[in-house]
C-alpha cells in the first residue's frame, strides 16, 4: 500500500467558486500588505479539502467509495461568513474563509465519507476544518497565529451563500482522477 496508491499523495475535495474581485478579498490583502505579513495568494482556484489522504489501498477502491458516498447527496449550500488564519508548526501560516454555521448533512456526509475510507485503509492526514484556503504565509514571516488570526478577523466579510457542486479526487499537484457534479436540490 504506497501514498495515493502509487507513492504520491492525493486527496478530496468540493470547489469553492469565488470572486477574487470581492471586496473583502481586496481589503484582506490590503490587511496583510499594511501588516507587512508576506502572503502567496490563491491564484483563483478555490475548494475545501474533505480527506487529504497519505495512503490508500488503491485508487480504484477510493473513486469507489466516494461515488457510493455522492451517488444520493446534493450539492450542499454552505453559507461563508468569517475569515481565520492557523499556523503551522512549520513555521508561516494559512489564511481561509471558513463558515460558523455549517449543515448538518454537509458534516454527516464527510464524516462518513472520511470513516469509509479510514475502514478501507486509507490514512487520512488530519481532522477535518472546514476551510476555503485564500492564502499561504511564508514559514519565515515574522508574525505568529494568533497575530495572524487577529488580522484577519479585522476584516468583516458580509455573510454569503455558494452551492457546491463539484468533487474532485486528485494528485496532490497534479491531475484529477474523478471528478463528480453533485444533483441540485
Amino acid at each position: 500500500m504506497g501514498s495515493g496508491g502509487n507513492g504520491q499523495q492525493t486527496y478530496i475535495e468540493i470547489e469553492v467558486l469565488l470572486r477574487q474581485s470581492a471586496e473583502w478579498m481586496g481589503e484582506l490583502k490590503q490587511v496583510m500588505r499594511e501588516a507587512y505579513v508576506p502572503v502567496r495568494w490563491q491564484n483563483g482556484y478555490y475548494h475545501i479539502t474533505l480527506a487529504f489522504l497519505e495512503k490508500v489501498p488503491s485508487r480504484e477502491e477510493v473513486i469507489a467509495i466516494i461515488m457510493r458516498h455522492l451517488e444520493q447527496f446534493e450539492a450542499p449550500e454552505l453559507t461563508f461568513d468569517k475569515l481565520d488564519a492557523f499556523g503551522k508548526s512549520s513555521g508561516g501560516g494559512v489564511l481561509f474563509l471558513t463558515s460558523t454555521a455549517v449543515p448538518e448533512n454537509f458534516m454527516r456526509m464527510v464524516d462518513a465519507l472520511r470513516q469509509d475510507l479510514e475502514a478501507a485503509g486509507c490514512i487520512i492526514e488530519a481532522d477535518f476544518k472546514l476551510h476555503v484556503t485564500l492564502g499561504r504565509v511564508d514559514r519565515d514571516a515574522r508574525v505568529d497565529a494568533e497575530r495572524l488570526r487577529e488580522l484577519a478577523g479585522s476584516v468583516d466579510v458580509p455573510s454569503f451563500s455558494l452551492r457546491l457542486k463539484t468533487v474532485n479526487y486528485r494528485e496532490f499537484r497534479g491531475r484529477t482522477l474523478y471528478s463528480k457534479v453533485l444533483k441540485e436540490q
